[in-house]
């Protein structure tokens, strides 16, 4: 046969295969799967057995197949259902793979208060947290803690606990740390009155001391009627606020003299 004609004829051939295979391919007995060929299901989760039917025979063969397998649906991993059957000297043979998976995240438990107050200046001192997963246990020694405190410096901080399990199902929680200044300034006198000239200037003659801010003292407060041109003896009250909004406050005299 000439190159040329075969060139042509050659795909009509592979046609004629392909088709002859696909016929004889449909018409011969096969077992096929129902359901999926590859499936996940959870370790939680029972397996349903899908079955399968015998294609192209006639006749009852359901209770000649024969089923082998090593799922284990408590151990996560990869596993097979083989399925086969004895037909007319034949061994018809079909497989399911089964994917067992943990697909449940772990969680976080955090001892003591998930919104924690603590003063200025002090230790933090971790409350403790526990990291259970359905399928591993316990993993707390896997938890990871993200996140600073400043306890010199007032304000609001988040602590991140993160843990990821084998499976790689992860899970977060946070703990905020409030740092506050619950301490009130102090207002110290050295004298429980004041004495001043009628009409001299106001001077303040105690001062105010913050924990935290230092020396407040131009933040103090007069309230109280006095009058500065008048002699006699007021009653007033000296006021300061720190930055944290702490107040405090002293009962102090003014004498007015000539």
């Amino acid at each position: 046969m000439k190159p040329q004609i075969l060139k042509r004829i050659l795909p009509l051939i592979i046609i004629m295969a392909v088709i002859t295979i696909s016929v004889i391919y449909n018409t011969l007995p096969r077992l096929q799967l129902n359901g999926l060929e590859n499936m996940v299901i959870s370790y939680r989760d029972e397996y349903q057995e899908p079955g399968v039917i015998v294609k192209n025979a006639t006749g009852n063969y359901m209770s000649k197949i024969k089923i082998d397998s090593n799922i284990d649906t408590k151990t996560l991993g990869n596993y097979y259902i083989d399925y086969s059957l004895k037909l007319k000297g034949r061994t018809l043979h079909v497989r399911r793979n089964v994917k067992i998976i943990d697909d449940i995240a772990p969680v976080i438990k955090l001892k003591g208060n998930q919104i924690q107050e603590m003063s200025i200046k002090t230790e933090y001192k971790e409350q403790g947290f526990q990291a259970i997963d359905e399928y591993e246990g316990d993993i707390t020694p896997k938890v990871e803690i993200q996140g600073k405190i400043d306890t010199e410096n007032y304000g609001e901080y988040i602590l991140t606990y993160k843990v990821e399990d084998q499976s790689g199902n992860k899970t977060e929680v946070n703990r905020i740390i409030k740092i506050v200044d619950e301490i009130k300034p102090k207002i110290e006198c050295q004298e429980e009155t004041t004495k001043y000239k009628i009409g001299e200037k106001n001077i303040i003659a105690c001062k105010a001391i913050d924990n935290f801010d230092g020396d407040i003292t131009k933040k103090i407060k007069i309230k109280g009627d006095y009058d500065i041109t008048k002699p006699g003896t007021y009653k007033i009250i000296y006021e300061v606020t720190d930055d944290a909004g702490n107040i405090a406050t002293k009962e102090h005299k003014i004498e007015i003299y000539e």
